[in-house]
């Protein structure tokens, strides 16, 4: 295999025959490409949520809706603004699933077409990474740090990746490793991005002959079309009214009730952004949690559910009463709002139920 791996700032590495031939800093340097080289583009960590979800017996174009559905339950954007892909099924149903915000695949493609590159894949940078048989591996891939477990891979942060890793043997992969599993991604990808509204679109020329057959059938085609708007303008009209009831009823089960619904779309907007809070979701609000606790001795934390609601919910355990409102002053101190529940006493000590949210 042939291929040109594009990084979005610019780095570039080319694959010839299972090893890596050159590499660079800027993409004009590897330009042009060879004549049976595909390009690979790779898209941030920091822009792919990757994990692994159940679905059995779907097809996949079933697949990817289902998995697009599933990663808008955790992510504050509409299905439709989120691109999927998923992976073949295994035995037991369990797809990889891939998604990014649809803007930001856009965006890294018009930034590569200014580069003169329009890759013939996309590949989530986690994905670089050989899935481990237990417990995790790290692999630094120069613009980022990925981290990689059996059923979900994510960029590397202080602060979320020893919540996410827990007590789970973390290997830092050596640079052999790395660049192998690298080259086996690129060889046979687990999920490729590049496919739907984002699919790479083919060149293609028409002779003199073929216009000429194709002036004549829209000529032929022509009185068809305008029977067709006829219709067309029927259908829209009815097809207008079923969105605009659709879109009620959504605002209504988002907006609080007894709410008069004047504009649905701005109105469930606005509700939308309420409910996520100045905090921007789960990631600001996880990583003051676990600030809070790693500041406080003899604190630890147990479970965390963010409830969709803009508040994330933690199991807090302690040695003393005391201990617990140290992690709740701290959490007070940096601007969030606190909601303890009751402490309760199991197996001598103390623990209860923290929730915060965005002010």
């Amino acid at each position: 295999m042939s291929a040109l791996v594009v990084f979005a700032d610019g780095r570039w590495l080319r694959i010839l025959a299972g090893d890596i031939v050159a590499r660079g800093e800027a993409v004009a340097d590897a330009l042009p490409l060879g004549e049976i080289e595909q390009a690979i583009a790779i898209v941030p960590a920091a822009d792919a949520i990757v994990r692994t979800i159940d679905l059995p017996d779907l097809a996949d174009l079933q697949a990817q809706g289902a998995a697009r559905m599933a990663a808008a339950e955790t992510s504050m954007l509409l299905p439709e603004a989120l691109h999927v892909a998923v992976g073949r099924a295994d035995a037991e149903g369990r797809r990889l699933a891939v998604s990014v915000p649809a803007g930001r695949i856009a965006s890294l493609l018009a930034d590569l077409a200014e580069s003169g590159i329009d890759p013939d894949h996309l590949i989530a940078a986690p994905l670089l990474l050989m899935r481990p048989e237990a417990g995790f591996v790290r692999g630094d891939l120069g613009g980022e740090i990925v981290v990689r477990g059996t059923d979900t891979a994510f960029a590397d942060d202080d602060v979320l990746t020893p919540l996410l890793v827990g007590d789970a043997q973390l290997e830092t992969l050596d640079r052999a490793a790395l660049e192998a599993g690298l080259i086996a991604a690129i060889e046979f990808p687990e999920a490729d991005l590049r496919h739907g509204a984002f699919a790479k679109r083919r060149h293609w020329q028409v002779d003199t002959a073929r216009l000429r057959r194709l002036a004549i059938m829209t000529l032929a085609l022509g009185m068809l079309v305008l029977a067709v708007q006829i219709v067309t303008i029927v259908r829209l009209n009815n097809r207008a009214g079923s969105l605009e009831a659709a879109t009620l009823v959504q605002a209504t089960a988002v907006l609080p009730p007894g709410t008069t619904v004047t504009d649905p779309v701005m109105q469930a907007e606005a509700r939308l952004a309420t409910m996520q809070g100045a905090g921007g979701g789960f990631e600001p609000l996880a990583a003051a949690m676990g600030a809070a606790v790693n500041a406080t001795p003899n604190v630890e934390l147990g479970s965390m559910v963010f409830d969709g609601d803009g508040g994330l919910r933690a199991t807090v355990r302690a040695a003393s009463d005391a201990d617990l409102t140290a992690v709740e002053t701290r959490l007070t101190a940096s601007g969030l709002l606190v909601t303890p529940g009751p402490i309760v006493a199991n197996q001598g000590r103390p623990y209860r139920d923290i929730t915060v949210r965005a002010r």
